[in-house]
This record gives structure tokens, sequence and C-alpha cells, in this order.
């Protein structure tokens, strides 16, 4: 009797507060699959796209069990390059190899550290930092010591922005994000009861928002300095809602993930190219993102590419191409300056600033969040 009545009250509440039927999955489904095969994208010569998760926790986290086998196996399954690592921070992390290339994906070892309580991502490095006594500062600083990359995560309650040791900091974090938005819970409840064995795609797809609190931050810190935005599943393969797992490494490897322009799938060129900006990152369950491209594009037609500084000149234009049509949006300094429901755009810029570019998929009559670049500087 008693499962009855939190059934009831699960769909009382969740019909209260939106929740999502399974005709609504299917026509999601089937909207999704009825997307064009897109053309292949801009050369990007000499860089390639390399794409992957970053923010992944095995069986080494005391909060998951994920074992190396399921999460090589998630990565190939997914088409991923890399997966960068971010067990929490242990001396243990690091009794084992490092990092390495296993079947086809290069495995990036790392660690998420917490200081002055906030947490940072800490890509590459190959021995231990113990942040007892450290500032927030001092550990970033051992991380580029070590030759590491310095990712701000969850962004929703990170304070550290202007931290100059940052190389970047996480826009979208899937864990973050579903733990800001609690209001949500009776009415995803509701769907994993009804629908999570059909829908689990669909039903994670219901849970994306833009990220508008995160990248306003991010918007006022790159007036100051360079910095780079990704979008992380947080991969703990962790989360069981009435006994029904709701985020194996399978689904969360294609929800946010991230490309990297570089010239070859090395760790230090990966890492190198995390640093300078040159990445964008997506939410590839809804469509790949393999086929974006933003850059400028100078009078005598030579390009600057995302994380690129260039003097500001006439004849100056940006180009956004995505791979299907969608809701591009051009934001400078974090204004919106020029919006277009297409698949391209070329847009002359007449004044200096940060340029940045977002996609938004259209889907079920809405615009859902799909694709954000990394800023180009024009000085």
């Amino acid at each position: 009797m008693g499962l009855r009545v939190v059934a009831l009250v699960l769909i009382l509440v969740g019909l209260a507060t939106g929740c999502t039927l399974p005709a609504r999955f299917d026509a999601i489904r089937n909207e999704l699959a009825a997307l064009p095969v897109p053309s292949p994208p801009p050369s990007l010569d000499p860089l390639r796209r390399y794409r992957g998760v970053i923010h992944v926790h095995s069986h080494r986290s005391h909060d998951s069990r994920g074992s190396d086998e399921e999460i090589l196996r998630a990565a190939q399954a997914a088409g991923l390059d890399f997966v960068m690592m971010t067990d929490h921070n242990h001396p243990d992390l690091f009794h084992e190899d490092s990092s390495d290339l296993r079947d086809g994906v290069l495995v990036i070892r790392g660690a998420e550290i917490r200081t002055e309580d906030d947490y940072v991502l800490a890509l590459g490095i190959d021995s231990f930092i113990n942040p007892d006594g450290l500032s927030f500062a001092d550990v970033t600083a051992a991380i580029a010591a070590q030759g590491g990359v310095a990712i701000g995560a969850h962004p929703n309650r990170f304070r550290h922005w202007s931290d100059s040791g940052l190389a970047g900091v996480e826009i979208w974090d899937l864990y973050d994000d579903a733990t800001r938005s609690r209001w949500r819970y009776p009415g995803m409840a509701l769907d994993v009861l009804v629908s999570s064995r059909r829908y689990p795609a669909e039903i994670l797809l219901s849970q994306i928002r833009h990220p508008d609190r995160a990248l306003a931050a991010f918007d006022a810190e790159t007036q100051r300095r360079r910095l780079t935005a990704i979008g992380t599943p947080d991969a703990h393969q962790n989360v069981r809602v009435l006994g029904r797992q709701l985020d194996p490494y399978p689904l969360t490897f294609r929800l946010a993930v991230t490309y990297l322009l570089a010239e070859e799938p090395t760790t230090a060129v990966l890492l190198d190219a995390l640093r300078r900006g040159r990445a964008y990152f997506a939410f590839d369950l809804l469509a790949s993102a393999a086929g974006f491209d933003f850059r400028l594009v100078d009078r005598d037609g030579a390009s600057r590419m995302m994380g690129d500084r260039v003097v500001m000149e006439n004849g100056m234009t940006l180009r956004v191409v995505a791979p299907h049509r969608g809701r591009i949006t051009v934001l400078r300094d974090g204004a919106v300056v020029h919006q277009l429901d297409a698949a391209t755009l070329d847009l002359l810029i007449d004044a200096p600033g940060v340029y940045r570019a977002e996609v938004a998929l259209a889907v079920q009559g809405g615009w859902r969040p799909w694709i954000y670049s990394n800023p180009i500087y024009v000085l």
C-alpha cells in the first residue's frame, strides 16, 4: 500500500512540475533521428578535431565503482579519442601507470582536488598534490609546475574565477547542474518510473539547461585574460533512481563532449590545445557537433582559431558553421551582437572584444542548448 501511495504522489507531483510523457520522448527521438547527414566540416589543416570527455571517475574514487574496462568500452562505443580521468585526489592514484593509449583511446590521468571549499581538476599531473595547508592559488601553481592543466570545477558553486593559475573552467557539469535544480526531481522521478527503460537518453536530454550563471562569470573573466570553457559529464556511473541506472558511462560519454583542435592526439599536445582555448563543447547526445567551426577570417583570407588573439583590422569576418540548421548566437564581451536561424553565419565585425558563439538546436518547437565555442580575442 505504501509503494502505491508513493507512486501516486510521484505521478501527481510530476504532472504538476512538468514531467515528460513517453509520447513526447518518442517525438524527440524521431525528430533527432530525422536530422540530415551533415556536410563535411571546413578544413582545420594542420589541426584536427579530437573528441573526448573530461572529468571521469572510476573505482579509485569513493563514490564510484566503475572499472577501467567499463570506461574503455564506453569510450570506444562513443567514438572518443581521449578520456581525461579525474578521480578524487589520493596518493594511490599515482602508483599506477600514467597517461597511455589503450585500444585507440588516449587515457590522460589527473585528479579532482578540493581546496578552500572549491574543486579543481588537475589534468595531466603525474604525482600527488597534497592540498593540506595550501591555498587555491598554491594548488593551481603546483599543477602547472607538473605541466598539468588546472580547470575549475562545479561552476554553480565555484568562487575562484579570478585565480591566475586556472587555464579553464567547467561551464556545465552534469552533477552540478542536476543538484542546482532540485525542483525538477519529482518530474524526473516520474519520467524514470514510466520511461527510463525505453528512453534513457531522452531523460538525460530533458535535464539540459543553458548555463547562464556560469557563462556570465566566464564572460566577465575573459575580458581580463584568456580562459577555456568546457562542459563535462562528471561521470561516476553511480546514480540510481527507483533501482534504475541513470548515468551509465556509455550514455554520459555522449552527453557532454569536449572537442580539442590539435596537431596530433598525444597527451602533451591535447593538454596544450586545452590550455590555449582551442576547444569547444557540445551536448552530442542531441546531435554530433563534429562539423562545428568558429573562426575569424581577415581580408586576406587568413584564419584565426578559437583561443587566438588578433589585432583589430578592417574587413575581419567571424564565420560560424553548424552541422545542422540551428539558432546561431554571436556574443561580444558577453552581450549578444547577432543572432540568426541558419547553418552558417558570416558577421563583419566593427569593434574589438571577446567573441564567442553558441548554437541551439530546434527540438519539439523549442531551442535546446547544443554547442558552445571558446572565444577569439580581438584586441
